[in-house]
């Protein structure tokens, strides 16, 4: 599979987002490059594509687990044949996979709210903040100079 990412555009009421699918290379690659700005530099990561029906949570584009003492994370991200294509976004494998690794940097804090009572509202708002998040880095991101996936001007 080539470097260039797979992309297919989606039209949500006044602007464009932009699918990103990529390979399992490119995912690697672009968990290193995430690593240092998440802090998360002497993590190591594993990294799965899975199949919607074997995820933890079907509902979900992707999943984490972390030992924090091993300092060892385990990333899951949900095949793009499985991806709910009528969501909101269309499927950004790098956001996904950041938000993934937020939740594993946040993890100390992600646990001890999770654990307080009314989870289901805190997870909801922490999803959703983590979400926010993963997007505007994402976006960020992909303006640096440096991004693995940016495309070169040809001098």
């Amino acid at each position: 599979m080539s470097n260039t990412p797979i992309s297919y555009v989606a039209m949500h009421k006044e602007f464009i987002r932009t699918a990103t699918l990529l390979s399992m290379e490119q995912l690697q690659t672009l968990t290193a490059w995430w690593a240092p700005w998440l802090g998360l530099t002497d993590w190591i990561f594993d990294l799965r594509i899975e199949r919607g029906s074997d995820m933890r949570n079907n509902t979900a584009s992707g999943t984490s687990r972390w030992t924090g003492e091993k300092r060892r994370a385990s990333i899951a991200l949900v095949d793009p044949n499985d991806y709910n294509h009528d969501a909101w976004d269309p499927y950004d494998m790098e956001q996904v996979l950041v938000h993934e690794m937020l939740h594993v940097s946040l993890g100390g804090i992600d646990d001890t709210v999770r654990s307080k009572e009314s989870p289901g509202l805190l997870n909801r708002e922490i999803e959703q903040f983590i979400d926010r998040l993963a997007t505007s880095l994402t976006t960020m991101g992909r303006h640096h100079p440096k991004h693995p996936l940016r495309r070169r001007k040809k001098s």
